[in-house]
């Protein structure tokens, strides 16, 4: 499943293969990452149809146990919103935090709807860093690949830490990799819990 001599996380990316070339993220994303430390220990599966993902997703747990995949970055336009809701089925995927791509241009409403669901429901939650909904345009991939390279590395920053703090019995306090990313971002639909109540940012094309 992969040639890494070691693999500590899983990132599970998809993107529909019908997409134009100047909506396709997936290529950038990878290549990005793959530059960061994070990737040296990461696996990567990308699937760009419904078909291609159970088979993907299916092959990961068989060989890992049944594990989850620590993150989940997901192209969401053109694609169906009673596919998005499989993806995000806790006994699929495993219910991971996720990056939701987006232009918003390009997508269905209901879709869409679907992705800022999860976003403010584990806002509510507060027992992590919300997922999240970057929007990007044709003018913009390159630099939005290289923000969601780091969005990734710090999603699994993240995880580390509140697992670290699982074994040595400490309350997990949270960290700030992800929140310092996010504000940066001009483009980014996030939900924060904190002293400042609920932020949420949408930035159209």
């Amino acid at each position: 499943m992969s040639g890494k001599d070691f693999v500590k996380d899983a990132i599970f990316l998809y993107e529909e293969a019908a997409l134009s070339d100047e909506l396709k993220m997936a290529g950038s994303i990878a290549a990005k990452f793959d530059a960061l430390p994070e990737a040296a220990t990461t696996l990567i599966q990308t699937a760009h149809t419904l078909d291609e993902a159970a088979t993907l997703i299916d092959q990961f747990k068989a060989k890992t146990c049944s594990s989850n995949y620590n993150l989940a970055v997901l192209n969401i336009n053109k694609l169906a919103t009673n596919d998005l809701r499989f993806l995000l089925k806790p006994e699929v995927l495993g219910n991971p935090q996720a990056i939701f791509l987006a232009s918003l241009r390009n997508m269905a409403g209901q879709t869409y709807a679907c992705a800022r669901d999860k976003v403010q429901c584990e806002t509510v939650e507060r027992e992590r860093t919300p997922s999240c909904i970057d929007c990007y345009s044709a003018g913009n991939r390159e630099a939005a690949a290289e923000r969601i390279a780091a969005l990734m590395a710090a999603y699994l920053k993240e995880g580390e830490e509140r697992a670290k703090a699982k074994r040595e019995g400490l309350p997990f306090t949270g960290c700030n990799h992800i929140e310092e990313l996010l504000k940066k971002s001009p483009s980014t639909l996030y939900g924060w819990a904190g002293r400042s109540g609920f932020n949420t940012r949408i930035v159209s094309e």
